[in-house]
């Protein structure tokens, strides 16, 4: 049926009308304290906000920095990154050594987002490896969260027993990174000549302190940081991955490459002006988002005052309810029948169906708390991909006798591993 029982007071809705209700601009429905487990008792941000109008308020100080405006100032610094890794790719492809296809995008998303967010990076790409740590942090405050969400009330007192017992935090040594980082800037310690978050930040601050204060600057880059390598690396893996499994999408889209090419249309590195001009890219981007969101659990909501009647049944005042992105995903309805396929013909399809499709599209949530991040996503997976498939052919790199398929599973964020090996195309 429409409706799940994950939990007392917890459910799961797959109903179109009630999606809507839930996530619309005008929804009475506000976060739940499933979000205070993604933040500590000092440090709060904005996807961890509960309160709408408080929410709105943060949102709109910064809004400007995630423009399409600010792209253009941003992009720079991910060809950068870009350059970087097609140079380690390359080392790849000369000693036909395979690689973990999502650790390496992991490293390619995280170094961006850190040079446009912070002006410099973690140094993924550079020393190959996480040399400090900072991706299993991530990861285990997003595992942690993920599942303290479901019994919010012991985030605080686990928060205060590990600092109590001096146990290692990865929340707060993230915090305490960023800080330090923040800090070498704010003192000219590193160069402040760039147009990056950071920079606005701190303009922002110098204008008006009681506005924007330093823990407004703090939480932006925690939220970036946090939240801005994941998806973004998912969404490629996921790409790679299906390709490799349908050749014959890859020969149509290195077929767009070449005509783009030999039309001038395609610079060095492609800009994310030309590759949001390629119809059969965007296409597979899209396709991508769909069927391989980052989130394996409901975006939580809690009913308003009154209860509600949701798919056709009667939910009380304070009740959390909730829409999978993995489930709305497959929806026929929206969808199609082919809903499980990895299909991008259907973002090809007539202009009323796609806008159907995307307005279901909740991989970047929904309504007022879509992700602001949206654009810095697609900006660093748009100018990425065609400079892997136009310079390197991509195969399998694993355990051939091991099926080569992936498994889903419930938790924030849903990652994967396979690896790959690379041939120099041109």
């Amino acid at each position: 049926g429409p409706v799940v029982r994950l939990a007392p007071g917890c459910y799961s809705i797959n109903d179109l009308p009630a999606t809507k209700m839930i996530y619309g601009h005008a929804s009475k429905y506000a976060k739940s304290i499933f979000y205070t487990a993604f933040r500590t008792p000092e440090v709060s941000n904005l996807f961890a906000e509960l309160d709408p109008h408080q929410h709105s308020v943060d949102r709109r100080k910064v809004a400007h920095m995630y423009s399409m405006t600010s792209l253009v100032q941003y992009e720079k610094y991910v060809d950068q990154t870009v350059n970087l890794l097609e140079e380690k790719l390359s080392l790849f492809a000369e000693t036909n050594q395979p690689f973990d296809v999502p650790e390496w995008m992991r490293f390619y998303a995280l170094d961006s987002m850190c040079e446009i967010t912070l002006g410099k990076n973690f140094g993924f790409l550079g020393h190959g490896k996480d040399k400090l740590g900072i991706l299993d942090k991530i990861a285990a405050m997003l595992s942690y969260s993920s599942q303290i969400g479901m019994k919010p009330h012991w985030h605080a007192p686990i928060v205060w027993l590990t600092q109590a017992l001096r146990q290692p935090n990865p929340m707060r040594d993230i915090e305490s990174f960023i800080a330090e980082c923040i800090n070498e800037r704010k003192h000219g310690k590193t160069k402040s000549d760039r147009a990056d978050f950071l920079a606005k930040a701190f303009t922002l601050h110098e204008e008006n302190p009681e506005i924007f204060t330093e823990g407004n600057i703090m939480s932006l880059v925690i939220i970036n940081i946090v939240a801005g390598g994941d998806t973004t690396a998912m969404v490629l893996s996921t790409v790679v991955y299906h390709l490799l499994k349908q050749p014959q999408i890859l020969q149509r889209l290195l077929d767009e490459f070449d005509t783009f090419e030999k039309q001038g249309k395609m610079s060095e590195p492609v800009t994310f002006r030309e590759a949001q001009q390629m119809p059969w890219l965007q296409a597979i981007i899209k396709e991508a988002l769909r069927v391989h969101p980052p989130t394996g659990l409901p975006l939580w909501r809690v009913v308003p005052v009154g209860g509600a009647q949701i798919a056709g049944h009667y939910f009380p005042t304070g009740t959390q309810v909730g829409v999978n992105s993995w489930v709305l995903h497959n929806n026929k309805d929206v969808f199609g029948e082919d809903a499980a396929q990895f299909r991008p013909d259907r973002w090809l399809d007539s202009p009323e169906r796609v806008s159907l499709m995307s307005e279901y599209l909740y991989t970047f949530g929904a309504g007022a708390r879509t992700c602001l991040g949206k654009n810095v996503s697609l900006l660093e997976i748009s100018k990425f991909l065609p400079q892997l498939y136009r310079k390197f052919n991509v195969v399998a790199g694993g355990d051939q006798s091991k099926p080569f398929e992936w498994e889903t599973f419930g938790t924030w964020p849903v990652l994967q591993r396979f690896d790959c090996r690379l041939t120099p195309r041109i």
